[in-house]
C-alpha cells in the first residue's frame, strides 16, 4: 500500500485451508504426485494457484506488470486438514485468530466446520454442487460454488463479503478493522492487479481427461518451481 494511513496494516494475509476427505488421504491415485484425496481437490488447488496472498495484492493502483510479478514471488499460503480429524491446536488457534479464513473442499464437510463457525465468520469455496447448497444459507459461512467460468468471479465475491465481516467485527484490533474497511467497497474482482492482453478461460472439472492433465502438469511445474517438491519426487 503507497503512504500508508495512520491506523492502517499493510498487509494482512488471507489463510486458505485445503480439508481434504479423510478416507481419501491415503490411497494413491494415477499420478504419483497426488493422492486421491488431493486429486478430488484439483479444482481447488488450480483455484487457489489465483488468489491473492493478501489484502496487499487486493490493492488496486498498483502498476500491472509489478502486481503480476509480486503475485508470482508470493503465492498463497495454505495448510492442510482432514474432514474426519479436528485440526491440531495450534492450527485451530490461527484459524480463529487470523481475520480472513477460506476453507476450500469438497465432500463431505469436515466435523469440526460448526465448532468453528460458532465463533467466527469464515470462507468456503468448493466444486462441490452439494456442499454450496448445504452451506450458501447457513450462518457464519461465505460459500461460493467453483464451477465453469466463475471461479474467480466466486472467490473474490466470498472474499469481499468476508472483508466486510471482518471490518464490522469488535473482536479485531481498531487497525485491522480500518484496512479492511478501506476494501469494502471496491469491486475486487473487477480492480484486481492483471494483464489485460490475456484472455480469462475457465478451469476445467476435475474429471475432464485431458484438461485435468494439464492442471497437473501446470500444478507441477508451479510446486516445483517454488521448491515445494524436489525432482526425485516428481518422477525427473
Amino acid at each position: 500500500m503507497k503512504n500508508p494511513k495512520k491506523g492502517f496494516v499493510d498487509h494482512i494475509p488471507i489463510m486458505y485451508v485445503l480439508v481434504e476427505n479423510s478416507k481419501l488421504t491415503f490411497r494413491a491415485s494415477l499420478f504419483q504426485m497426488l493422492s486421491e484425496a488431493e486429486l478430488a481437490l484439483l479444482r481447488c488447488w488450480m483455484t487457489l494457484m489465483l488468489l491473492p496472498f493478501g489484502t496487499k495484492d487486493l490493492i488496486p493502483d498498483q502498476r500491472p506488470f509489478t502486481a503480476a510479478f509480486n503475485r508470482i514471488e508470493q503465492l498463497p499460503q495454505f495448510r492442510k486438514a482432514q474432514s474426519d480429524e479436528d485440526p491440531p491446536p495450534q492450527m485451530l488457534d490461527d484459524m480463529l485468530r487470523v481475520p480472513l479464513l477460506v476453507l476450500m473442499l469438497d465432500d463431505p464437510l469436515p466435523n469440526w466446520l460448526q465448532g468453528l463457525t460458532a465463533h467466527k465468520e469464515i470462507g468456503v469455496l468448493s466444486p462441490s454442487a452439494h456442499v454450496f447448497d448445504s452451506l450458501r444459507s447457513a450462518r457464519g459461512i461465505h460459500a461460493g460454488l467453483l464451477k465453469g467460468a466463475e471461479d474467480l468471479r466466486e472467490s473474490y465475491r466470498v472474499l469481499r463479503e468476508l472483508i466486510a465481516a471482518g471490518s464490522a467485527n469488535d473482536r479485531y484490533d481498531q487497525n485491522i478493522r480500518s484496512t479492511l474497511g478501506s476494501l469494502t467497497d471496491i469491486d475486487l474482482l473487477q480492480k484486481r492487479p492483471r494483464l489485460e492482453f490475456i484472455p480469462p478461460f475457465p478451469l476445467p472439472q476435475p474429471w475432464d481427461g485431458r484438461p485435468q492433465r494439464t492442471c497437473l502438469t501446470a500444478c507441477r511445474t508451479m510446486l516445483w518451481s517454488r521448491g515445494f517438491w524436489p525432482k526425485a519426487t516428481l518422477g525427473e
